[in-house]
């Protein structure tokens, strides 16, 4: 579609190598698409948010070297210790990418047991490649109210669809921190006490 109509695609791909069937795993845009944008970094499939380092891929020359003159007007370089820990990333890229897919494996395997826990309150479409999605929630009084309730009693944060213009109805979920299953066991104790309308 894309290619018939002379458009350009921006891809993020951020999330890549985070699949959990490697086999759903898309080649890069860049490589499909000669007006194809590919993003990707270290915060995310890496682990690594503090490291402060991404790219962009395309094949089109003239859009790339206008996005690095617009880089040089925002930032000349970057910091010598993120340079340094992206090399060392990087190399280690595989260990790193396994390492966050089993922390998002465990933390899917708890999520799921907790929506099976309460099917009548929520539901999704589980996550294949991210660990980041969106929940729906069918408590009466709405996501927005259930995540302002709930972040101001179990201190767990939740973002309501209407901050993503996208309804009142779901809550982004992200799942790929360590502490995931803490914040699940505060989310299931808010619901034991404060039974939704």
């Amino acid at each position: 579609i894309a290619r018939a109509r002379g458009l350009w695609l921006f891809s993020d791909e951020i999330f890549r190598f985070l699949e959990q069937d490697p086999a759903l795993r898309l080649p890069p845009a860049a490589d499909l698409y000669e007006r194809a944008v590919s993003i990707g970094g270290l915060s995310k499939s890496f682990g690594l948010p503090g490291v402060r380092i991404g790219w962009i891929a395309t094949r089109d020359q003239t859009l790339l070297q206008a996005m690095q003159r617009f880089k040089d007007y925002l930032s000349l370089c970057n910091g010598a210790i993120d340079e340094l820990l992206a090399c060392v990333a990087l190399k280690h890229r595989r260990t790193l990418h396994e390492r966050s897919l089993q922390i998002i494996s465990a933390n899917l395997r708890t999520f799921d047991e907790f929506l099976a826990r309460h099917a009548g309150l929520f539901s999704w479409h589980k996550l294949q490649a991210s660990p980041v999605g969106l929940v729906r929630y069918t408590g009466a009084e709405g996501s927005t109210t259930f995540c302002d309730e709930l972040v101001k009693t179990s201190g767990v944060l939740l973002l309501p669809s209407v901050e993503l213009e996208f309804g009142d109805e779901h809550f982004r979920v992200g799942l790929g921190r360590r502490n995931a299953p803490e914040c699940i066991a505060r989310l299931d104790e808010f619901l034991s006490q404060h039974v939704p309308a």
